[in-house]
């Protein structure tokens, strides 16, 4: 069978739905027409908004931990070890292959 050939099939008539002049003003100022649309949140999306907005509310950068490090980079007593740099950059890379 052919799939491109299509004699006979119609395509479906897709026609914008109308609305009343009372359903155009209820949609304009915000109002749930009677047997409108309704949607409901559960618990875990409300926590999610929630803390969504907590964490958008946090700083992007932890001064007090860039002023230790820069405080310990010009005194000279910075040290890092590898083994924890490895560490860290291993976890990144197996948690970036999980997600």
């Amino acid at each position: 069978m052919d799939v491109r050939k299509a004699d006979g099939l119609k395509s479906p008539d897709l026609k914008k739905p109308e609305f009343s002049v009372s359903q155009k003003k209820a949609a304009e100022s915000g109002d749930i027409p009677a047997g409108g649309d309704q949607i409901t949140l559960s618990r875990g999306a409300g926590e999610i908004s929630r803390l969504t907005a907590a964490v958008s509310d946090l700083p992007d950068v932890r001064t007090d931990k860039v002023e230790t490090i820069r405080n310990a980079l010009e005194s000279g007593t910075y040290s890092v070890r590898g083994e924890m740099v490895a560490d860290k950059l291993l976890k990144e890379v197996i948690f970036d292959a999980i997600v």
